[in-house]
Formats: structure tokens, C-alpha cells, sequence
């Protein structure tokens, strides 16, 4: 890759949504895991740009979370209706708690 662009969006979508998770916990306690969804566009092999995200409903299976097929569908198709350019070059994962 020769370049990665991040819109400041996602950045803002990231530090709202552990804020918020954050303030509502008790002191001490540690925040839920929070799994998400990266959208963006990728140009041939040369660049990678991330213009939104979202955070994706989930289950623990056996220690393993198990996205809701369903809900992440859903939000994949209606991102797509606005940005049609746009999809899931990648999904990651992080910690709530972890910066």
C-alpha cells in the first residue's frame, strides 16, 4: 500500500462511542468489548481510504464473538445505498478499554 487515508469522522465515531461506554460504567469497571466495522473505498493496491465506521451487534459463542449476521447485513446495505462506492475493506477489532 502507498497510502492510507482516515477521515476524521471515524475517529470521532471511535472516541464518541468509548466515551460513552466509558461513562457508564461504574468506577472501576471495565468497559464491554467493542467490535466494529471499518467502510471505505480501495484504489487498485495503491491506496485505502476509511470514511465511516460502525460498531456491530455481537454475541460471545464459546468465547468467541459472533457477529449479528442480520444487523451488520442491514447496516452494510444501507451504507451502501448512500456511498455506493463504499464497503468493508476490513473489519477489526478492539477493546474498549485499550487505546
Amino acid at each position: 500500500m502507498e497510502a492510507y487515508k482516515l477521515h476524521p469522522l471515524v475517529l470521532v465515531n471511535v472516541s464518541d462511542h468509548y466515551t460513552r461506554y466509558k461513562a457508564q460504567c461504574a468506577a472501576g469497571e471495565e468497559p464491554p468489548r467493542v467490535l466494529g466495522c471499518l467502510l471505505g473505498m480501495q484504489e487498485g493496491n495503491r491506496e485505502v481510504e476509511i470514511c465511516n465506521s460502525f460498531e456491530v451487534k455481537y454475541a460471545v459463542v464459546d468465547g468467541v464473538p459472533v457477529f449479528d449476521a442480520e444487523y451488520l447485513g442491514q447496516t452494510l446495505e444501507r451504507c451502501a445505498s448512500r456511498v455506493p462506492a463504499s464497503r468493508c475493506p476490513a473489519t477489526p477489532r478492539a477493546r474498549a478499554n485499550e487505546p
